[in-house]
Parts: C-alpha cells; sequence; structure tokens
C-alpha cells in the first residue's frame, strides 16, 4: 500500500496503525521554522514508512509546507502466492551440531509457511511452494518447487556436511528454480562461513534482485568466521528487514521462525494515520484520488487516514502557517 497524505506535525507524534501492527512514531519540530524528521519502524504487516518535506528548511509567515508520508504494505501469502527457495550450506563447517540445528530450523520454517498457507496436512498450500538448494564446493536442486511438507523434511534431513563454500553456485541453482515462477519469489540464503570456492555471488545475487526476487540471508557465526558485508550485499534492502545472525547454532530454530512469520503474515489492513497538528498550523487544502480508501478530516488540528487492503491510495493536503513572527 502507498499512501500519500500530505499533513504536519509540530511538536508532536504521527502515530501509523493497522490491524496487523503498527510503525512508531515520525516525529516533526518546526516552531522556529527548523524541520527534523524522525522515522522509527517496527515491522508487522506495515513494512516501511516514510515522511518528506521536499528539502523544505524554512517556512515563511502564512507560508505552506506539504509534507508526504509513505506507507508500504506487505501482501498476504495466501491471496498473493509466494515460491521460497532455501538455499543452505553443508560444507565442511557445517558438520555436527551445526547441521543439526540447522535442520530443526528448516523443519519449523516449512511447518509455519504450511500452517499459514492453510494447505491440507502436510502440504504447502494457496499456490506456494517451496524448494530446496544445497551447497558446498558445488550446488544443486534438492528438490523443484513443491508442496509436499514430508518431500521438504526428507530432502533436508539427508544434508550431510563436507566440502567448501561456493555461495555463486548456490544463488545460480536458486535463481534456475524461481526463473519460470509467475508467483511472488523468494530466496532465503543461510551460510556460515565466506565464500572459499566459485564464482562472485555478489553479481548473481544482484541479477536474482533484478528480476524482482527477494533475498533474505540468515549468517551462523561459524569456525571460520562470517562476512556480514557480503550478506547485506547480496540481500534485500533495507539490511536491517533482510538479514539476520546467529551468534550460536542453537539460534538458529527462533531466527527461522520468525522469518517465516515475516514472510507469511498477513497483509496490514485498516491501516489508520493519525496527524495530530500544531496549533500553529492548518489544514486549507485536501484531494484525494484513493482506489480503496474511506477518509475523513476530522478538524483542523487532526487528520485520520483509513484504507482497506493492500492497494495503493493517495491523498493529499496542504496545511498553511498561522503563527505570526
Amino acid at each position: 500500500m502507498k499512501s500519500n497524505m500530505v499533513g504536519y506535525v509540530g511538536g508532536q507524534a504521527m502515530a501509523v496503525s493497522s490491524a496487523n501492527g503498527r510503525v512508531g512514531n515520525i516525529l516533526i519540530q518546526s516552531r522556529d521554522a527548523q524541520i527534523k524528521v524522525e522515522e522509527v519502524l517496527e515491522d508487522m504487516g506495515i513494512i516501511s514508512s516514510s515522511k518528506s518535506i521536499g528539502g523544505i528548511t524554512a517556512i515563511p509567515c502564512n507560508g505552506t509546507l506539504d509534507v508526504t508520508i509513505g506507507i508500504t504494505a506487505a501482501p498476504d501469502i495466501v491471496s498473493n502466492p509466494t515460491d521460497i527457495v532455501l538455499i543452505l550450506d553443508r560444507s565442511g563447517s557445517m558438520a555436527g551440531q551445526s547441521l543439526a540445528d540447522l535442520k530443526i530450523g528448516v523443519n519449523t520454517f516449512i511447518d509455519i509457511i504450511a500452517q499459514a498457507t492453510g494447505g491440507a496436512p502436510d502440504q504447502i498450500g494457496s499456490g506456494s511452494h517451496i524448494g530446496i538448494v544445497s551447497f558446498a564446493d558445488t550446488a544443486v536442486q534438492d528438490t523443484g518447487l513443491i508442496t509436499s511438507v514430508a518431500a521438504l523434511k526428507a530432502a533436508t534431513a539427508a544434508l550431510t556436511a563436507d566440502g567448501l563454500t561456493n555461495h555463486g553456485a548456490a544463488f545460480t541453482q536458486a535463481t534456475a528454480l524461481l526463473s519460470t515462477s509467475t508467483n511472488n519469489r523468494v530466496m532465503v540464503m543461510f551460510t556460515d562461513g565466506e565464500t572459499t570456492t566459485g564464482p562472485d555471488p555478489s553479481p548473481i545475487a544482484a541479477a536474482a534482485r533484478a528480476m524482482g526476487i527477494t533475498i533474505y540471508c540468515i549468517g551462523l557465526i561459524g569456525n571460520t568466521g562470517i562476512d556480514v558485508d557480503a550478506l547485506n550485499d547480496w540481500a534485500t534492502d533495507p539490511d536491517v528487514t533482510h538479514v539476520a545472525v546467529a551468534p550460536t547454532s542453537a539460534d538458529l530454530e527462533q531466527l527461522f521462525a520468525d522469518l517465516a512469520a515475516n514472510i507469511s503474515v498477513p497483509g496490514a489492513t485498516n491501516i489508520v494515520i493519525n496527524e495530530a497538528l500544531n496549533p500553529d498550523f492548518v489544514i486549507i487544502m485536501s484531494t484525494e484520488q484513493i482506489p480503496i480508501f474511506a477518509a475523513a478530516i476530522k478538524s483542523a488540528k487532526s487528520a485520520q487516514t483509513g484504507a482497506k487492503g493492500y492497494a495503493g491510495f493517495y491523498a493529499d493536503s496542504t496545511l498553511q502557517s498561522t503563527w505570526q513572527a
């Protein structure tokens, strides 16, 4: 969902919330015509928010100011089927407890996606699929894009650790697996080390992102260390919502569970933007061009926008300063 509502907050916070979560506070201070914007984002249904003032740094008395608020909401996996490829590191450094804990995390991920998509018992539902690619010296497609929970778990259970770490081959195999998919497409790269063989993975990951594939990265601090900068480079932006690092393998189950919940969370609905205006400003103009929208300017000191679904909508207003020098 994309919302542009022009408004102004003077010394107060704009709260953005939905039935599925809340984006924190965005604050503007401006009695002395100095503008400061602060954003705090919590990723629960609403995946990003922004506020723009178009580069303005000063407002004359009785002048006007446009503030654009943007919101992007997550799609619902049930109504927007998603194909997910789990890319799993089975290099030699994963031997022992690390690989055992990885398998537990992957099984938890599969179970959460299956439950969220409402499939028949032991199935991924709603048109979504999961595939598994594993890698060491080379990479292989352990499964196609399938719906069988049992087959996915069997492929995971069969993994053994040995060899070097070829991230480039892993991304190549995952991209090939997703190349014919017409669903939303997601890769989850898991690794415990740095690239030790094969091509540079960076341009391969970049090409996948250019195809519209979302890439998440989960790193485990293994015996050889983890290159967090590389994970950030491979992953879709912003890094804070697409990259996670586990200090120990015991943390992997929770990380995979959190990621599955994030991917499968129902899309944000019933979004409400509450805009509290400083007394020095009033709304003097409002235009709305909204396909799925029910909005009302409640008073000169507050504005509320509510919307259902996650189609884009726009609402523009202009505020005039009433402050006298």
